[in-house]
């Protein structure tokens, strides 16, 4: 006959797996530095667009300034 104690031994371990994983995943989450201004590296290279352009000659140098303008508000 058995007593069925040997199993409940081993959900008892997963279960404080789990929780272990998840309690390290909410901390993780809680310490994970954030992005404070991910929109800069866009501007920068849209500005670099404009100044190539503007080297081409595609643009005049009051529309470079305007549309620099426009991008930083």
């Amino acid at each position: 006959m058995m007593d069925g104690g040997s199993g409940m031994g081993i959900t008892w371990i997963f279960g404080w797996i789990i929780l272990a994983i998840i309690i390290g995943l909410v901390i993780r989450g809680i310490c994970t530095p954030r992005k404070r201004n991910s929109s800069q590296p866009e501007k920068d290279e849209a500005v670099e667009i404009l100044k190539k352009r503007y080297a081409r000659g595609e643009i005049s140098e009051k529309e470079l300034e305007h549309m620099k303008h426009e991008l930083e508000s």
